[in-house]
């Protein structure tokens, strides 16, 4: 089975986080839109404050992104996935509840798609281990 890079896959992350981030923060009400919710004043707070999470995780993901393989990045990938997965289950609840619209699963599919990239790539270039730092130069 082909994989990506740990970088691509971090950049393909961190580009869908500054994505929802900069939305979230420019046009709060798109979320009411997306997931059938009625616009509240709080909604439009927590929106805004959500948004900076991403874009903090954005951050991590791309200074991250050229790092070789180590537990450090590796607990970094299980820290996104961790919490893509949450956001996931969490969709799935408010659906379950009958809360949110069908856009959801939108949000559902994107999740478990980066989440099952971001872990992918960092599992596979560990495995790989030396075999990619020889191929990369690193290796005496």
């Amino acid at each position: 089975m082909p994989t990506v890079s740990y970088r691509l896959a971090s950049c393909v992350c961190a580009a869908a986080f500054m994505a929802i981030a900069f939305t979230l923060v420019m046009t709060p009400g798109w979320i009411y839109t997306l997931f059938a919710l009625a616009p509240t004043e709080t909604g439009d707070v927590l929106a805004k404050r959500a948004a900076i999470l991403f874009a903090g995780l954005t951050f991590l993901l791309l200074v991250t992104s050229g790092h070789g393989s180590s537990e450090t990045r590796t607990a970094i990938a299980m820290s996104v996935a961790l919490t893509l997965v949450g956001l996931l289950l969490l969709g799935m609840m408010e659906w379950c509840r009958n809360t949110v619209g069908h856009g959801i699963w939108l949000a559902i599919g994107a999740e478990l798609a980066l989440a099952v990239l971001v872990l992918g790539s960092d599992r596979a270039e560990r495995r790989a281990g030396p075999r990619i730092a020889i191929l990369r130069g690193r290796a005496s």
